[in-house]
């Protein structure tokens, strides 16, 4: 693997702009539809990296390190997460 960390830091970096907002909802249907989004993602990453191309540091959690950017989406999962669960288990368990 030596020369390739930078691309995969690269598409890391991009996959973590991309889909650092897709939230499982315990929807089966839509958690297909959720890997499938997650795996045109990592291809459309994989082709940006190799053309030196990515998600920049000055957008959204990401940052110039792919450590950082990785921990900051950690960060939101661990925190925010706990939140959303709960407000997702609440809204399907007033469905009809």
């Amino acid at each position: 693997m030596v020369g390739y960390h930078e691309p995969i830091g690269m598409a890391i970096c991009s996959m973590i702009g991309d889909l650092s907002g897709i939230i499982c909802d315990g929807a089966s249907n839509s958690c297909a539809m959720k890997v499938s989004t997650s795996v045109s993602s990592g291809f459309k990453a994989v082709l940006m990296a190799l053309s030196q191309v990515r998600v920049t540091g000055k957008e959204g959690i990401v940052c110039d390190s792919v450590e950082t950017s990785i921990n900051n989406l950690g960060a939101i999962v661990s925190q925010s997460m706990k939140i959303i669960d709960t407000q997702i288990i609440d809204i399907m368990s007033h469905k009809t």
